[in-house]
């Protein structure tokens, strides 16, 4: 019977995976500030109805996608089932399965080199 459950869910995800009680839709309230070059390059903030996701078939292990706002992404990796972990560094957690909050100080940005910097903080509750 097990067996027939564990065949039978979604590709999508992976059974027993921490991520699971994570993933879904999410009230997000964020302020994000991206500096180029010493220039700021956006300064951003609001509230937007997201979502939480991975793709078992593509995604590593731990790695969290977060749509905190219209057309932005950012992933992180779940360590030590609460822990949000983004380029390596510990950037938040899970408060609970329904909050969070992630919170970066300027630091570095795995996409934008030694030129960029990235200080950005999002904080969410489940969405009913």
């Amino acid at each position: 019977m097990l067996f027939f459950a564990l065949v039978s869910t979604d590709c999508r995800k992976r059974p027993l995976d921490d991520r699971n009680k994570y993933t879904g839709n999410w009230i997000f309230q964020y302020h994000v500030i991206v500096n180029q070059l010493g220039q700021p390059t956006e300064d951003d903030a609001g509230t937007f109805t997201g979502r939480i996701f991975y793709n078992g078939k593509d995604d590593a292990k731990g790695v969290l996608w977060f749509e905190y706002a219209e057309g932005k992404t950012e992933k992180f990796e779940l360590k030590n089932k609460t822990e949000l972990y983004g380029c390596g560094e510990k950037n938040g957690q899970f408060d609970s399965r329904n909050s969070l909050t992630v919170i970066s100080v300027p630091v570095h940005v795995c996409n934008y080199g030694l030129a960029g910097k990235t200080s950005f903080t999002i904080t969410a509750d489940r969405a009913n």
